[in-house]
Order: C-alpha cells, then structure tokens, then sequence
C-alpha cells in the first residue's frame, strides 16, 4: 500500500455505474466533472471506472492526467467483479470510491476480496429502492470503511436502507465551483430571452432538471397553469431531457399553457440558463445531488424548492429561499407569485442564498475528500 508517510502517490479508483443520460452529463457525472480535476494531482493518481454511459466524460477529463475506463457492462454482469479486481492489481489501488448500485456492488465486493478501504457515497435517498439492493447492502454491510452522505436525509438513507454503521458515516455536502457561476450581462439575457422568443420584459421562472418523475416537473407545470391566471406574460422554462418529455409537453397541452411553456432539451449553458431566470424553482419529490440548487445560490437566484433530499437542510424559508411540500402544485404557485410580486423580497432572498452558496466551495469539498483518502490509507498501512 502507498503510504502518505513516504510521499508515495496515493492511488484512487473511482467508479460509477454511468455519467448521465440520454447521453447528457447529469447526477454523479456532473459531480465527478466537477470534483475529480480538483484532486490534487501531486498526491494523488485518480482512475475512474464507469460502468456503463460514459456520456463524453473521458472527453471532459482530458487533458487532466485522470484514467478513464468504461467498462460497457451491463448491472448485473458477474464479470464486472473480475474488471474491479484487476484494475484494483494493476493500478495498484490505495482506495477505492464508489457511487450507483451496480458499481458499489461489485466495487465492494472487490474491496473486501482485495483488502482495499472502500468509499461508499451515498447521493440522497432513492424513491424507488429496489429490493435486490437492499439484499445488497445488507451482505455487503462490512464491506464499507466510509459512507459519505451529502446530506442528513442522505445519512438516514445510510441507516434506514443501506445497513451502514453510523459511526462509518460522514455528511460531506457537495461543492460548486464558485467561480464558474457569475450572471451573465443584461444584454446577454436579452439576447438569450431573444433565442427562446420570451418577450425581453417578460419574467421568466425555470428549472434546470431531469425529465424523470423524482424531479416533480409535473407539479411545476401545474404551478404554472395557475401563476398564469396572474401573470399571463410569464414564461416557464424546462431545461433538460428525459423520458417523460412527451408526458410533460402533453401536460402543458392539456392545461392549456403550451404557448407560455419552453423545454428547451439538454444544455451545456447552465449559467446562460439561470442568469435568465427570475426565480429558480426545484420541484423535487426526491433529491439527491443538490448540485442544481448550489448552483443557483451561487447565482444570487431567488428559489423556490421542495424540502425533498436535504434541500430544506440548506435553505431556511424566507431567509435564503422559499420551501413548499413535495408535490404540492398549490404551495409551489403560492410561492413562486409572490416572488414575482415582490421585487424587493425576491432581490434579499437571492442575496441571502448567494451569501450561504460561500459555505459550499467546491475547493472545501475537495479537501475534505482528500483528507479522508489519506486517512484510510494511513488506518490500512497500520
């Protein structure tokens, strides 16, 4: 094993069952986008395993020193196990950092027959946990020397489903990339509001989301029908892909709001998307990565978001944010009106949320992360 002692390098496999979806970067794909090139490449060598989609990642990563591989396995092959444990030999692995079902499977299974430490990260609960896993995690319980969860309801995922000890779990938010995030220029917005043919005074009310029934976008829509009995010059924008993309459209048909209504597909051009808006909404019936409402607190966007999957834990209502129930169309319009009501409040509520947006940098994250690989690796050379 490489030990820090003797400035040897660290060696760390991460792997993910895939990067995103319908060939969009999402989820766990962002996050390791994100995360991985910040490692310090001076102390560790990072290879990164993905299971399946890759979604371009390995173009993302060039130029950046990380390995990657795809494995282009299926979630139950067998053989996926035999992949962990030769990379994990050839590559002389130190720590081994897994995220998804299948690769956090396999992954510790691997761990345990190679006395590697496993990282187990866990990105918000799951609606629809299956029950094979849960068979899983319950054989595989031993097998895991730190959870990080990204939040509380993340950790109480650990305990309730995930058979984890809580003395092995950390809460580790996620961290943004601060920088990045910067408004664009009034002329900018109305360039962008001219691309999507919004009127240039017309307010705006987005998300930036997956097409996927965790996400809730239903009940934004719904939200949206009544906002506009309101404000009928209000348009709404759903930036994203997923399978229920004709569901939704034809929601909006049938709630007759399809002129004020924009799915715009997958884009790369986040800011471009948020610096549009004037209220971020974030409908989630469950959450996970909270990456997305980071994002628009670094922004200085006023956001309107469920409490589903940690995001109440970030956001105190009418503080730095509004909250609604999960799955309430009816609390969601309520808030989203008064914002576009109030100025002023919209305003103080995006200051306040871009000021606690500073407590989540993505350079912290990274050296909380770093220090954990380091700890493992010192608790298994003794």
């Amino acid at each position: 094993m490489s030990n820090p002692e003797h400035h040897k390098k660290i060696n760390v496999l991460v792997a993910t069952d895939h990067a995103g979806y319908e060939g969009s970067i999402a989820g766990v794909g962002r996050y390791l986008l994100n995360t991985l090139p910040e490692v310090d490449r001076e102390q560790f060598n990072i290879t990164l395993v993905i299971l399946r989609e890759a979604a371009a990642l390995d173009q993302h990563l060039g130029g950046t020193g990380i390995q990657v591989r795809q494995l282009e396995r299926s979630k139950f092959d067998p053989f996926t196990l035999l992949d962990f444990i030769r990379i994990i030999r050839q590559e002389k692995i130190d720590v081994l950092h897994v995220h998804q079902y299948a690769t956090s499977n396999f992954g510790r299974a691997a761990g345990k027959i190679t006395g590697v430490p496993v990282v187990l990260h866990i990105h918000g609960p799951d609606l629809h946990y299956p029950a094979y896993q849960k068979a899983a995690d319950w054989l595989l319980a031993n097998a895991v020397d730190c959870a990080l969860a990204v939040s509380k309801s993340a950790r109480q995922e650990c305990l309730r489903n995930r058979s984890i000890r809580p003395e092995r779990i950390t809460i580790l938010p996620n961290g943004v990339p601060l920088e990045k995030f910067i408004p664009l220029s009034d002329e900018a917005i109305r360039a962008l509001k001219e691309r999507w043919s919004i009127p240039a005074d017309s307010p705006v009310i987005g998300t930036v989301t997956r097409l996927h029934e965790e996400k809730g976008n239903h009940f934004f829509l719904e939200a949206a029908a009544q906002i506009l009995k309101q404000i009928p010059e209000a348009y709404f924008v759903l930036a994203g892909d997923g399978p229920l993309l004709e569901q939704l459209q034809a929601l909006a048909n049938k709630l007759g709001i399809q002129d004020n209504v924009i799915f715009t597909g997958f884009q790369d051009d986040v800011v471009g998307l948020l610096s549009m808006f004037d209220v971020k909404v974030l409908p989630s019936l469950a959450e996970g990565h909270l990456q997305a409402l980071l994002e628009a607190m670094a922004m200085g966007k006023a956001i309107v978001a469920t409490t589903a999957g940690g995001m109440g834990e970030i956001i105190s209502d009418n503080h730095d944010g509004c909250l609604a129930p999960p799955g309430d169309a009816q609390v969601l319009a309520e808030k989203i009106l008064y914002l576009l009501q109030h100025d002023q409040e919209r305003a103080r509520l995006g200051a306040a949320g871009y000021r606690k947006s500073r407590d989540y940098s993505l350079q912290a994250h990274v050296s909380k992360l770093e220090s954990i690989y380091r700890q493992l690796v010192m608790e298994q050379s003794g």
